[in-house]
């Protein structure tokens, strides 16, 4: 094991909830990785329940720019 470290994510209300993420050392390629939780998406800032909703058409209230629905609709979209 190599520590810790501080991951924040935006929940569904708009909250910022800081979790401690561990970081772990591969003993085969020597590189650093972080062991993520399933609420979580790598390199994303909300969380995964939020993110479905934006990505799929429900009309289910998120706290988000409409500017950020739009990209994380265009990156989903791929």
């Amino acid at each position: 094991m190599a520590g810790s470290r501080r991951r924040r994510f935006i929940d569904p209300a708009g909250a910022i909830i800081v979790l401690i993420i561990r970081r772990l050392r591969c003993r085969d390629c020597g590189r650093m990785h972080h062991e993520l939780p399933n609420i979580l998406v790598p390199y994303k800032r909300h969380c995964s329940e939020s993110i479905e909703s934006m990505v799929s058409d429900q009309k289910v209230s998120v706290t988000a720019d409409d500017s950020t629905i739009y990209r994380l609709r265009s990156w989903f979209a791929g």
